[in-house]
Order: C-alpha cells, then sequence, then structure tokens
C-alpha cells in the first residue's frame, strides 16, 4: 500500500531530522489532496519498510501530525487523515465587546498604552490620598 514515495534525495538531507522530513511530505500531500480526509495511512511498520526507515521513525512523523490535528489515530483501527481540517483560510472578523467597533491599537513591546491609561481617576485618586497624608507632590 504505496500512499507517498519520499523522494531520495529529500531523505539524504542532513540538516533536517528524517521524520519531520516524512512529516512534511506527508503534509504536502493532505494540502494538495493526494490524501484525502478520512483515508487510512498504512501502518507504521509497513510504511517505514517501504520507505527504508526505522519503524520509530514514521512513528515519530505520525505523532507529530496528530499532535499537529492533520492526522487522527483511533486506536487498533489505524492512523488516518483527520475529517475536521479546513484547508481554506477563514476570514477573520475583528471582534468588539458590546458592539463596540473594532480599532487596531499599535502595539510596541515594553512600552504601555498612555492612551488608554484613565489619568483622570488616577489624577483624582492620588489627590486625595496625598490630601489624606498631606503630602507634597
Amino acid at each position: 500500500m504505496t500512499i507517498l514515495r519520499v523522494k531520495n534525495k529529500t531523505m539524504k538531507q542532513k540538516s533536517e531530522p528524517r521524520y519531520r522530513q516524512i512529516a512534511r511530505q506527508l503534509k504536502t500531500a493532505i494540502e494538495q489532496g493526494e490524501l484525502a480526509a478520512g483515508r487510512r495511512l498504512p501502518s507504521s511498520r509497513l510504511y517505514a519498510q517501504e520507505l527504508g526507515v526505522s519503524r520509530v521513525t514514521v512513528e515519530n512523523a505520525y505523532g507529530e501530525l496528530v499532535a499537529q490535528g492533520w492526522l487522527e489515530r483511533r486506536g487498533q483501527a489505524g492512523t488516518y487523515v483527520s475529517d475536521h481540517l479546513t484547508l481554506e483560510a477563514a476570514p477573520v472578523e475583528p471582534l468588539g465587546f458590546g458592539g463596540e467597533q473594532f480599532q487596531p491599537q499599535p502595539f510596541q513591546l515594553g512600552l504601555p498604552a498612555l492612551d488608554l491609561f484613565p489619568r483622570g481617576i488616577w489624577s483624582r485618586v492620588m489627590g486625595v490620598g496625598c490630601v489624606r497624608k498631606r503630602v507634597l507632590i
């Protein structure tokens, strides 16, 4: 049961572990529609034998894709391409609270949003506190 042949030149790359190369190839096949949703993948033992790699390598590749949601394990029934995949990008709608219009705010790490600071409340609280303790600012 050959589902996908990982190219030999890809498998010989030393910069990336083999299980990631296999996982990437499987993910690409799913994205391109070569592996349809709900399709059963071969056992790790059979697939490892076809690829000429260790069974653990294939198990690691399957495990990585299961963790990412691309595959799902169904006990002893085997490993399947996930039925819950949506390959189309969902439109992102900004959320507001209580019907407010969402306005994106600039964000810079380490800088406070001074325009959102409640200066009026802060000055009243500090004024009352300073008067009670008789502190001069």
